[in-house]
Parts: C-alpha cells; sequence; structure tokens
C-alpha cells in the first residue's frame, strides 16, 4: 500500500489487498483521524474487481468459482473487506461522506450494499466507485509505448492466419480448465493456440471438484507455453504483450478473470485483443460484451458471434459459447473465416473498437491518471 497526499482535501491510500496493507492503513489513520480538515478517504483497490470473492468468501463457502482475489482476498481467517471494518483500522470511526472505495467491479455499489446486508456490518464506505481505469490505463501506456517504436507485438495483423482461435491461460481458474477441457474434448485443440501457464503453482491445489477424476475431464492441465512461462509473465510489463502465435489466430477465446453472474471485472485479457485489432469473445461476467458497449463503446462483431449467451447464467452462458459460437467458428472452413475477419467491413468494426478504447487513455502526468473517476467528485 502506498499512501499519497494528492491535494489538501484527499488522503489517497492504494490499496494491493493484503494483510500488511490493512497494517499500513492502520498505521496512518491520524492522517484522517485527527486531521482537522476532514480529509475525503479513498481506498483504491481498482488493481482487482472480483466481488464475488467477499460475497462468497472460501471460509463459508466450499465451492467456488473465484480466486479469494481482491477485497475476498484472504489473511488468516478473514477477507480483506471483514479486516477493513474492523474498529483499529479507523474507517468505521469516520464521517460516511468522507469515505470512498474505488474498486474494478462495474456493481460494486450493489455487491458492497448486499455484502454489508448479508453480513449486518454497518457501511464504511459512503461512495463505492467503479474504477475500469487503473487497467486501462496500464494497458494503453504499454500500447501507445510500444506502438511508437513499431513494435512487433501490436502491427495488426491483415494477412491470412492458419489458426482459428488463439486462448490464454496464465492463473489456472475452474472456467478455464472448463474451457479448455471441452476443446480438448470435442478434438479443437489444433485449431488453435493454446497457453496453460499454471501460473503460482498447480492448477488442483484449489479446485478439486473439477479435477476428481469425472468422466468428461480430458484435459490433463499439463503445462503449455506460448512464450513466457509462468514466473517469467510476472516480470515487468509481460504481462501486457501477446505471443507472436497471436498474430496467427482469427479471433480470441477471451478467458477472463471472473466469471459469475454477480460482478463485470474486465482486464487486460479483453484490452490486449481490441488493441491488437483482434476479434473475441468473452467466457467471464454475465453481462461482459453488452458493458463494453455501453461502457466504453465496444461494438460487438456480430458478422462472427451469437451474442445470445451474454446475458444468461453461468451454465446457460458457458454452454451457449461453446455450442452457438466456437463449435461453428472453429468447424468453419480457415479460408471461410479469413475472408469474415479480413474483410473491410470487419477490419472498419476492429479499428474503430481500438480508437474507441485509446480515448479512455489519460495524460499520465495528470495526478489522476489512473482514477479519473475522481476527478468528478471533487
Amino acid at each position: 500500500m502506498t499512501n499519497r497526499l494528492t491535494n489538501s482535501d484527499i488522503r489517497y491510500f492504494t490499496l494491493c489487498v493484503n494483510s500488511s496493507d490493512i497494517d499500513t492503513l492502520r498505521d496512518s489513520k491520524d492522517l484522517f483521524l485527527k486531521s482537522k480538515d476532514k480529509p475525503v478517504v479513498v481506498i483504491d483497490a481498482s488493481l482487482e474487481g472480483e466481488s464475488t470473492s467477499f460475497l462468497y468468501p472460501r471460509t463459508k463457502y466450499k465451492l467456488q468459482i473465484h480466486n479469494s482475489s481482491g477485497l475476498g482476498g484472504m489473511a488468516g481467517d478473514q477477507t480483506i473487506l471483514e479486516l477493513l471494518h474492523h474498529p483499529d483500522v479507523g474507517l468505521s470511526e469516520y464521517d460516511l461522506d468522507k469515505t470512498i472505495l474505488l474498486y474494478g467491479d462495474a456493481n460494486i455499489e450493489k455487491n458492497y450494499t448486499k455484502w454489508c446486508k448479508e453480513n449486518n456490518q454497518k457501511p464504511i464506505f459512503g461512495k463505492c466507485i467503479y474504477n475500469p481505469h487503473t487497467l486501462i490505463q496500464r494497458s494503453l501506456e504499454f500500447y501507445l509505448e510500444t506502438y511508437d517504436y513499431s513494435s512487433y507485438n501490436y502491427v495488426p495483423n491483415e494477412s491470412f492466419k492458419p489458426k482459428h482461435f488463439v486462448c490464454l491461460n496464465a492463473f489456472s481458474k475452474p472456467h478455464r480448465f472448463e474451457m479448455i477441457n471441452f476443446l480438448y474434448r470435442y478434438n479443437l485443440q489444433t485449431k488453435g493456440h493454446i497457453s496453460w501457464l499454471n501460473r503460482h503453482g498447480d492448477a488442483t491445489r484449489r479446485y478439486s471438484k473439477y479435477y476428481s477424476g469425472l468422466e468428461y475431464n480430458v484435459f490433463d492441465c499439463k503445462t503449455l507455453e506460448l512464450d513466457f512461462t509462468g514466473p517469467e509473465l510476472s516480470i515487468a510489463s509481460q504481462q501486457l504483450q501477446v505471443p507472436p502465435q497471436y498474430r496467427e489466430a482469427c479471433f480470441d477465446i477471451v478467458n477472463e478473470s471472473s466469471v459469475n453472474d454477480d460482478d463485470i471485472f474486465i482486464t487486460e485479457k479483453t484490452w490486449k485483443a481490441i488493441l491488437q485489432k483482434t476479434p473475441f469473445i468473452i467466457f467471464g461476467s454475465k453481462n461482459s460484451h453488452k458493458h463494453l458497449e455501453e461502457y466504453f463503446g465496444i461494438k460487438p462483431y456480430i458478422e462472427l458471434f451469437d451474442y445470445k449467451f451474454d446475458g444468461l447464467n453461468l451454465d446457460e452462458r458457458f454452454h451457449s459459447i461453446k455450442h452457438d459460437n466456437l463449435v461453428r467458428l472453429i468447424n468453419m472452413d480457415i479460408h471461410k473465416l479469413n475472408e469474415i475477419v479480413n474483410s473491410n467491413k470487419m477490419q472498419d468494426l476492429l479499428e474503430y473498437n481500438k480508437e474507441q478504447l485509446l480515448k479512455f487513455f489519460v495524460d499520465p502526468t495528470r495526478w489522476d491518471s489512473y482514477f479519473p473517476v475522481l476527478s468528478e467528485q471533487f
């Protein structure tokens, strides 16, 4: 956690959501509790956006589809959000109209209210604000720096692509296993490029439900690398890059970080596809594509995908993604698929979406470059 005085009216804390952050906040509480000016306290945890992690923590629910990250990250036997509500942290003693939470979930206000009600907790945040800009700004800064130097990685590719799809998976999660297992079960893996890095450890360590010898589990979870290894992905900005094989694929199967019906959390996995001018389909939160269009102006690729899955519940959503989209597209003649992807209509749309996303870039010299949503509050 970093404590940064952005101006005389704000005390800003970046929360990387772990127990040491809570200790730092506890040690810094006099900066606002004893201040005569009553500054606004901003807790920024917007590098994360899984709200299901605190709505359904592993201390109360055995079967999970989240990764216990964000405000639901565990410190001992409590979540980070529970620790933030402890009296010794100071927020519960402070004026409610002076506290702001920034988070990467588009539904954070609703989900925080729900959590407080279900856990009989008095709210400590007067405002819960959706802040996707932290992850967007990071991706855009990398893109613009890279593109200015004509880097190979982000040169749009309009040539013939020999593979139907690409699907990148670093951190092993249940929904990602289900997607890769589906591709292997239907023998579609040879028509695309797949990475499965087992980042941060063996895939079976948390999700035993998905690895218990079920009849249709055919993917063995062995590491599949395209460029970087799992540990290498944590170095510098390598997480924001795409492998060379990315340019050989007609579309991207984006296994997002969060896949549920409660939060909407969009990450660099989606931003990379837009900036790379590659059509993509998201296996993620309910209404992810709808949110991209309404909030960011990112138009759907209706020439390729049937988006009726987007508003369905999880099981129905996954079934529709597979059988209304992937089976059809991956079994399509590769030349026909290239005709669609390389058509003028599709290329114009891909360029439009890239330019739409670039509009969200904020001059990095601004104090609020990673959280411009705060400027609207003051």
